[in-house]
């Protein structure tokens, strides 16, 4: 029993370190990473802690797993090991077995690096290797926002430049890259006050342009302002980087294969249902980007109770889908939603409604 505490506690300051700590090298793959922490949990940590890190009847005043990723530091869970002796698991084995224990998440979701909760992001804001982004207005960054946070303005987002894409071009993302201070390192962490849709966007963006540590804030400024966090004024100094990006269509849907309406490709439509019944792409099924979120502060909904709703309309995760809505803004947050819990195929068309609707040679139903 003993070494199981000490799996907890030690490898639990290994995990942190994965992502708290900058090793000036690219994160190794997070899929073989869980396969292998998955073993080393069940050899070591399962038999008291439960197939699913919730079990504490064995220690009643150890706290659960779930979450522990996003409310332990390093220091915290080494100075809690002492006086126990056991497994002790430090380099690739903690970093395996911190991919595998933030399955342990809350929400449980095929990919919960892609969320991260406040509680994380007071305990890493200051990592050297972590860049938070704010998407607000200028005027609300202004009175306040997340400690050492940088601002981004949203509407740059969406480019009319290449009517195929949509996307800014390298040249741009670059240059808010090197203001930012942001390098290929980097763990960007983004938060908005619209119940993250112009984060998910920022998202996209980012990953279009070959970013992997990209992550919103669940429940963004909302949350963290409920939760009474750490406020700042203070415009944070950077040092400007500078790096090459190049655009992966992989995650869009360029206009020309919309316009060709492939058969078997599934059409999600994020926008109102006002916006759907006044016209949109034929067969296409709709979700609106508020179903997927909950509470005062649109949280992200349980994998579980997401997945339920996707698959009710028949989007289940092995479907090719094409998400869109006005402009690109929701239909992005569904992109990230579908792609959190692990739909891979899934893709979104940037240019949406406001370039579909234009197009003189594109069917409408209504």
């Amino acid at each position: 029993m003993k070494s199981s505490l000490t799996c907890w506690v030690v490898v639990a300051g290994a995990l942190v370190l994965f992502i708290g700590a900058s090793s000036g090298q690219s994160a190794p793959d997070r899929g073989a990473l869980r396969t292998r922490g998955k073993t080393i949990y069940e050899t070591h940590c399962a038999r008291c802690h439960g197939n699913d890190g919730a079990d504490t009847q064995i220690y009643p005043g150890i706290k659960t797993l779930v979450d522990i990723t996003q409310r332990m530091r390093m220091r915290e869970a080494l100075d809690k090991s002492k006086g126990f002796a056991g497994v002790a698991l430090e380099g690739e084995e903690g970093e395996a077995l911190f991919a595998y224990l933030d399955t342990f998440r809350a929400g449980r979701y095929a990919r919960p690096e892609l969320l991260v909760e406040p509680s994380w992001v007071e305990l890493h804001a200051a990592d050297p290797d972590v860049r938070v982004v704010d998407l607000r207005a200028a005027a609300a960054y202004g009175m306040g926002h997340v400690p050492g946070a940088v601002r981004l303005d949203g509407g740059l987002l969406r480019s009319g430049e290449d009517p195929e894409t949509y996307l800014p071009s390298a040249a741009t993302v670059s240059g808010w890259l090197r203001d930012a201070g942001i390098n290929p390192n980097t763990h960007v962490v983004i938060y908005d006050d619209r119940g993250n849709v112009n984060a998910a966007r920022l998202w996209y963006v980012l990953s279009a342009y070959g970013r992997e540590r990209v992550s919103l804030i669940n429940g963004g400024w909302s949350q963290w302002s409920a939760e009474k966090r750490p406020v700042s004024t203070a415009v944070p100094a950077v040092s400007p980087t500078a790096y090459p990006v190049k655009a992966d269509a992989r995650l869009g849907s360029p206009t020309s294969e919309v316009l060709k309406r492939r058969a078997g490709v599934a059409y999600l439509d994020a926008r109102s249902p006002a916006e759907n019944k006044s016209g949109r792409i034929p067969g296409a099924i709709h979700a609106e980007w508020l179903e997927t979120v909950a509470g005062p502060h649109l949280r992200f909904r349980p994998a579980a109770e997401l997945l339920k709703l996707y698959r009710d309309r028949g989007l289940t995760p092995e479907r090719e889908i094409i998400t869109y809505c006005a402009v690109g803004i929701r239909a992005s947050h569904a992109l990230f939603t579908l792609r959190l819990l692990g739909y891979d195929r899934a893709r979104v068309y940037f240019g949406s409604w406001a370039d579909y609707s234009k197009r003189p040679d594109a069917p409408v139903e209504r």
